[in-house]
């Protein structure tokens, strides 16, 4: 099994890249979910931060994409073409990056379930991702699906199967299990 260590790519975070490639540790980049996309500005930023990030270490290199909205099952032709049009730059990050790993969330939220979509969800999810997992292929990067609110494990391997490419994977980040236990009763 591989382990990553998330680190958001400034300074600082120099200073502990030998002890990671010493224990075989790789990283995960972060940022593009929460700071690096409030302006242009802020994601060219992190991008320079990252690239000197990977100058400096020779391990697995992971990147943490963007999650927050990213649903490509909008109905609101608006907001799918504002998903689209992120996704478009996170290709072109990863692209430039070149990470192993490019690490996604499913884009499951509570309405879908509230308005009982999951139907829905899964066969346009499945649908884009068939569509964009070609791109990553030919750059030779994997995007793995990581859990996140979801309740149990189902819909994500419906999703992968359906999608059936060898760059397209789960994630188990254990920090987001937290959430399940509060819902699961012991």
């Amino acid at each position: 099994m591989n382990y990553s260590v998330c680190i958001s790519g400034y300074e600082n975070d120099l200073k502990i890249l030998p002890k990671l490639e010493e224990l075989n540790t790789g990283i995960e980049l972060q940022s593009y979910g929460l700071k690096g996309v409030s302006s242009p500005l802020s994601w060219d930023e992190k991008i320079k931060q990252h690239k000197k990030i990977i100058e400096n270490f020779s391990g697995r290199i992971s990147i943490h994409g963007p999650f927050i909205g990213i649903r490509n099952t909008h109905r609101d032709y608006l907001l799918k073409e504002a998903v689209k049009k992120r996704m478009r730059l996170t290709y072109e990050m990863a692209k430039e990056l070149k990470p192993e790993v490019l690490v996604m969330h499913s884009g499951i939220v509570g309405d879908i379930k509230t308005w009982q979509l999951e139907d829905f969800w899964l066969k346009e999810t499945i649908i884009f991702w068939k569509e964009e997992i070609k791109k990553y292929e030919k750059e030779r990067i994997k995007i793995v699906i990581e859990n996140l609110v979801e309740e149990e494990p189902d819909i994500l391997n419906k999703l992968c199967n359906g999608v059936n490419s060898d760059f397209f994977a789960l994630c188990l980040d254990i920090g987001h299990l937290e959430r399940l236990f509060r819902v699961i009763p012991f």
